[in-house]
């Protein structure tokens, strides 16, 4: 429900941080990558259905609209049997080169 349709909006490029950090002269990378512990995941998703709830108040598209509150009840129900976004988490930093 919440994965966007257009590829623009798939970032590709996350994945190759550390690369591109490298590659821009960055030193001292770190890469950390991190799956949520249960209860952010849990929590990170009760946040994240609040959204979709907005949506369907403030569009004035009312296919959207439609669409959204018709997937509302199942996305309740499949929260209650415990689904939950599972969004892994990734920090990159480096030391920028010196000028």
């Amino acid at each position: 429900m919440t994965l966007g349709q257009d590829a623009r909006l798939q970032a590709t490029w996350v994945s190759n941080m550390a690369q591109l950090f490298s590659e821009a002269g960055f030193g001292e990378i770190v890469d950390d990558l991190r799956d949520p512990v249960p209860y952010l995941a849990f929590m990170m998703h009760q946040c994240q259905l609040v959204i979709h709830e907005i949506i369907t108040r403030q569009t004035r598209n009312e296919k959207v609209r439609n669409e959204v509150e018709q997937l509302l009840p199942s996305v309740h129900k499949e929260t209650v049997a415990g689904a939950c976004f599972d969004i892994a988490r990734r920090t990159v930093i480096g030391r920028k080169p010196e000028a």
